[in-house]
């Protein structure tokens, strides 16, 4: 009960010390009463005064920080268009400074410099012309340049030609390290007034020459070429008229031009045509082409002996043969010969030899003489064979063999013996005894 009235007793103690606290600031309040809040009113009314005075200078000072702002961006404007202008007229300063030297080469025309000034003259539209003046001088001067060393290239790029001479005379007095092309002008314009009609008209005849002579060969070999094709029916036609043996029932033979073939024909065919539309156009100079096609000929020409074509080398031959009723084809000469069995292969260049002879000499009265070798190849019925072919188309055979039988002398209208004396062979004629028993 004791500890319970003490607690009561401390709690007490407890609010009295908080009531003290309180004290000082109740007299402060009944002070503040009595003395400063009657004085409230007129305070707020001196406030509200304030207030509204602030607002008004307020906002006149809103109006004029507008009004500066608005009257420094117009001001700064007006000096960033200075500055600018001024950098321009700076920078047009330079430009104009150096372009003057640039200028040095070329007088003022004195008509335009009295003229009044003309507002279209800006410095942008005069450095607009005169960049254009300048570009073209630079193109002229480089086009210049290339027509210039094209003209020297082709005036040194044959040696000994008159065109060259005059470049080697000329070469070291007017550009000796090649970077004044202007100074050529002068004395390629002398050449061509003076000494180049001359030299244009020698080239002229060497033109004609040339192109004549490669004419001439183009259309010998063109007529080679078709005479060739029209060959083939005639010696055809004579070798259905010579085939006489039994075994070889037809040849037939055909000849091909190669000359088509040839690695210069096209280059040749392509001069002539341009050569020929030289010809007929009337003009003085054959065209660019004329000397290109030169050119491409050149290139195929032989150190020794030019170009040539030998004919006899342009002829293919091919054909086939009907042999005991087999055909067989061949397509070159070597195919020929290695046709058949030595003596059957013997027979098809005999009959093809004698249609060649038959073809070739026509209705003359010409009597030939073959001679032929290994003649035993053959059998006794056709060498019989053989001579009656050869017989019927005026051509006497001549033949040798070490041992013949008597079957195969007997054809033969002459006989001749080889005799070994002690000194040299002797030729002899021979004669057959039909009674002497070891014949």
């Amino acid at each position: 009960m004791l500890q319970g009235i003490d607690l009561g007793i401390s709690k007490q103690s407890e609010d009295i010390r908080a009531a003290e606290g309180w004290v000082g600031r109740v007299n402060a309040w009944r002070f503040w009463r009595e003395n400063e809040l009657p004085k409230r009113a007129k305070q707020d009314e001196t406030a509200k005064a304030c207030r509204k005075e602030q607002q008004t200078l307020s906002n006149k000072k809103d109006a004029l920080s507008h009004q500066w702002r608005a009257r420094q961006q117009e001001i700064q404007a007006k000096m960033n268009d200075l500055e600018s202008r001024l950098s321009v007229l700076v920078q047009d300063q330079t430009l104009i400074t150096n372009k003057v030297a640039d200028l040095s080469d070329f007088p003022a025309d004195q008509d335009v410099v009295k003229q009044p000034f003309d507002t279209s003259w800006s410095v942008a539209h005069l450095f607009g012309q005169a960049l254009t003046l300048f570009s073209n001088r630079k193109n002229f001067r480089n086009e210049l340049i290339i027509r210039i060393r094209k003209i020297k290239s082709s005036f040194s790029n044959v040696r000994g030609s008159p065109t060259e001479q005059y470049f080697s005379t000329t070469h070291a007095d007017v550009d000796p390290d090649d970077s004044n092309p202007s100074a050529w002008v002068k004395p390629l314009h002398d050449w061509y007034s003076l000494k180049h009609e001359a030299c244009r008209h020698l080239l002229m005849m060497q033109a004609r020459s040339y192109g004549s002579l490669i004419s001439e060969f183009h259309n010998k070999l063109t007529q080679f070429h078709k005479e060739v094709g029209r060959f083939n029916s005639d010696i055809q036609k004579a070798l259905n008229q010579t085939s006489v043996f039994r075994c070889i029932s037809s040849i037939t033979i055909h000849f091909d031009s190669s000359l088509e073939k040839l690695k210069y024909w096209d280059d040749v065919k392509k001069f002539n045509a341009i050569h020929q539309a030289w010809a007929s156009s009337g003009r003085d100079m054959p065209t660019a082409e004329f000397a290109e096609g030169l050119k491409r000929l050149v290139s195929h020409w032989e150190v020794r002996e030019g170009i040539r074509a030998e004919r006899r080398k342009l002829i293919n031959i091919r054909g086939h043969v009907v042999e005991n009723g087999n055909p067989k084809t061949f397509r070159t000469t070597a195919d020929l010969e290695k046709l058949s069995s030595n003596g059957l292969s013997y027979l098809i260049l005999c009959t093809i030899f004698v249609a060649f002879i038959r073809k070739i000499r026509g209705d003359a009265n010409v009597q030939i003489t073959w001679a032929v070798d290994e003649l035993l190849d053959l059998d006794s019925r056709n060498i019989h064979d053989l001579l009656i072919m050869l017989q019927q188309n005026g051509i006497r055979l001549f033949s040798a063999c070490p041992e013949a039988n008597l079957d195969i002398l007997v054809q033969f209208a002459k006989l001749y013996r080889v005799q070994r004396t002690a000194n040299h062979p002797e030729i002899v004629e021979f004669v057959i005894d039909m009674g002497d028993k070891n014949v």
